[in-house]
């Protein structure tokens, strides 16, 4: 099976995030600036962080002292060094949104990030159905499917291997934060906007 030749982690109640994760999954988010993005492989709405001004409620996430120990968390759980730097972004999809089979490796070693964590804040009550992070084999198919459980955490390397889609929303909302990491010998693309914890 496919998910042999994939380094992951998954874990519930990460107290990293258990420290932020009820002022993160307030109901308060108008200040939020949600994007729409439809590109070939899925839609979502998105909010970068990089760059701009960040809500109340998510700057916790976005603390020196939190991304230092986020950091610190992923080098342990992969077995890796990491640049001090981490992209953030804020996912929302709904109804009729889905992210088809890919794997995100930067075949063309054009900078992009190489270890991804996809924080959950829904549970079921809010995504009802559908939406489910997959792990896939190269043809698609699911090698594992991860259920929907509020404040859980996917951590995985990018990788050739790394196939996975989200299956389609079909009552609800989907609601995460992506971060993503950069090994010590992956280069950064210039076009990422990134925190860095040791430079505030």
């Amino acid at each position: 099976m496919a998910i042999k030749n994939i380094q992951y982690k998954y874990e519930k109640d990460l107290p990293l995030f258990n420290n932020v994760y009820k002022k993160i999954n307030s109901d308060n988010d108008s200040d939020i600036s949600w994007q729409l993005v439809n590109e070939s492989f899925y839609s979502s709405y998105v909010f970068y962080f990089g760059g701009q001004v960040i809500p109340e409620n998510f700057k916790n996430i976005t603390n020196p002292s939190f991304l230092k120990s986020l950091i610190s968390y992923v080098e342990v759980s992969m077995g890796c060094k990491l640049k001090q730097l981490v992209s953030i972004e804020a996912h929302r999809q709904i109804k009729g949104h889905k992210v088809e089979v890919h794997n995100d490796y930067d075949y063309k070693r054009e900078g992009y990030p190489n270890i991804r964590l996809i924080w959950n804040l829904n549970g079921r009550d809010k995504l009802r159905k559908g939406g489910n992070f997959c792990f896939n084999a190269k043809n698609g198919v699911i090698s594992k499917i991860f259920p929907i459980i509020k404040n859980t955490m996917i951590l995985f390397k990018i990788s050739k291997d790394s196939f996975h889609s989200i299956n389609e929303i079909i009552s609800g909302q989907r609601d995460v934060i992506v971060f993503s990491f950069w090994t010590n010998n992956k280069k950064v693309s210039q076009e990422e906007i990134c925190f860095y914890p040791n430079l505030n």
